[in-house]
């Protein structure tokens, strides 16, 4: 994180980035055909999702995106599917579950049909070495890169404060990128605003 802090402040510093924020109307504009914003960092949903690809005026509905891996493993999202304890549903549930989540064919359908990754290596490798291709990349099939992307996903410190606790961290450090704060005001203030968020932990 701190080495994201410190490329961030710099590449801010130089202009590389628009000082736009996730969501608001800058960065969403920037994704028009007619802006000139060089690159999103994003999950695979992103793509299909949130780069407009239905609105004519897009720089997607032209396909003039295209995808490679990141220089560090990432992932933001997942669906989950829960069973009821005390179904008397058992088998049925199960098939849904497997179907959903370990059927190969299924999340090669699934993954195909809406342009997100499935946690289905099968599936997905599949996907890579076939003809799929999406509109918003011009025809590219981005399964390739997003495979050896999640290769060096590492969530072996996954908590479930971490959205909370990036969404903080950004809108903190946001401050310092922008000559508002010292860093160290920063720092303290995401402590601040976490500790508000998430009264149980401490410093």
């Amino acid at each position: 994180m701190k080495q994201w802090v410190a490329q961030t402040k710099e590449f801010t510093d130089k202009g590389y980035n628009n000082k736009t924020s996730l969501w608001d109307d800058a960065w969403n504009n920037g994704m028009m055909a007619d802006a000139k914003v060089f690159a999103y960092f994003g999950p695979g949903w992103l793509i299909d999702f949130c780069m407009h690809v239905d609105d004519p005026a897009s720089a997607a509905a032209a396909g003039d995106w295209a995808f490679i891996k990141g220089p560090q493993g990432f992932s933001w999202g997942g669906t989950w599917v829960c069973g009821a304890a005390g179904s008397d549903n058992i088998a049925l549930i199960k098939d849904i579950m497997y179907t959903l989540t370990c059927d190969s064919a299924n999340m090669q359908t699934l993954a195909s049909e809406t342009g997100d990754f499935a946690n289905n290596t099968k599936a997905m490798t599949a996907l890579a070495n076939g003809s799929y291709s999406s509109k918003v990349l011009g025809g590219q099939n981005p399964y390739g890169n997003m495979l050896a992307g999640v290769q060096t996903i590492d969530k072996s410190n996954i908590s479930a404060y971490d959205q909370g606790m990036n969404e903080k961290f950004q809108a903190a450090m946001k401050e310092y990128f922008n000559g508002n704060v010292t860093e160290e005001a920063a720092y303290d203030n995401f402590y601040t605003s976490v500790l508000e968020l998430y009264p149980n932990l401490s410093r």
